[in-house]
């Protein structure tokens, strides 16, 4: 038994969270707070969606400076 990463992660917050790291150490661009991406991610277990998240914030990041903090996950009322 692993008693070093549960079970159920395995297939979904620990490969998003290989991607934020990969993409935080490795992108010549530096994240200014490695906290926006894990904060763009929550609740979010499907690595797909974490990948698109992940690239959307660094366009923006690269773009003008942008970061993006809002919770993707909310929707507002229209």
């Amino acid at each position: 038994k692993n008693k070093d990463v549960h079970d159920n992660s395995k297939a979904t917050t620990l490969p998003i969270a290989r991607e934020i790291v990969e993409t935080y150490v490795l992108d010549p661009v530096k994240v200014p707070w490695y906290i926006d991406l894990l904060n763009i991610n929550l609740n979010n277990h499907d690595l797909e969606v974490a990948k698109e998240r992940i690239r959307l914030y660094m366009e923006a990041l690269k773009k003008d400076g942008t970061r993006i903090t809002d919770n993707l996950d909310f929707q507002p009322a229209s």
